[in-house]
């Protein structure tokens, strides 16, 4: 596979669909990479290329296979792959990929109003006896005026579910998170800010 994906006949959909990036997004965050990462003068020979290594990031994420799994496609050990990987992940944020708008720059740059939508992801945790909820039902039918305001709505809702479901194609994202909970914000950040490169302007 690692082979396959090195060839440069790979047009930029099979790519995307194998690693979730366009091959330009890809140059970009290695450039990103090269910007962070001091040039190696000394000491034992690096495993992996800087290229090989922001691969098996991105199939990680874009795959969430086991760590194993993804250390034998690329010809490394399960934890040599957990090194890279989250080696990676704090270079790319010192580089400032996952750098994100704040409240400020919301509030001062949307003069009328904006949409919030949200997602989940399960997480792997002790099992609890879950509570008994009592669910009240709806006694009074909608309004037209009613009607009309949740189509309104419903059609700026879309394009954050469209943005949510593009997020979500990395698996990492969008099945249960096996990894430390507290790593899991600057994952979602990361990608938060590949998307938004490859969707700006």
């Amino acid at each position: 596979m690692l082979s396959y994906m090195s060839n440069k006949k790979l047009i930029d959909t099979e790519f995307r669909r194998m690693t979730g990036v366009k091959i330009k997004t890809f140059n970009y965050l290695l450039q990103k990479l090269k910007s962070v990462t001091p040039e190696q003068k000394s000491g034992p020979k690096k495993t992996l290329s800087l290229r090989k290594e922001l691969l098996l990031t991105l199939d990680y994420w874009r795959n969430y296979n086991s760590l194993l799994t993804t250390g034998k496609k690329y010809k490394v050990s399960e934890s040599t792959a957990c090194r890279i990987y989250r080696s990676v992940e704090l270079r790319l944020a010192r580089a400032g990929v996952c750098k994100l708008p704040g409240k400020k720059s919301l509030l001062t740059e949307i003069e009328e109003s904006f949409t919030i939508d949200a997602t989940e992801c399960p997480v792997e945790r002790p099992k609890r006896k879950p509570k008994s909820r009592i669910k009240n039902k709806k006694k009074d039918p909608l309004t037209k005026q009613d009607k009309l305001k949740n189509k309104e709505q419903a059609k700026k809702r879309v394009v954050v579910e469209h943005v949510i479901g593009h997020l979500k194609k990395f698996k990492i994202i969008s099945q249960k998170y096996r990894n430390r909970r507290k790593r899991f914000t600057l994952k979602f950040n990361l990608i938060c800010g590949i998307y938004n490169y490859e969707n700006q302007g």
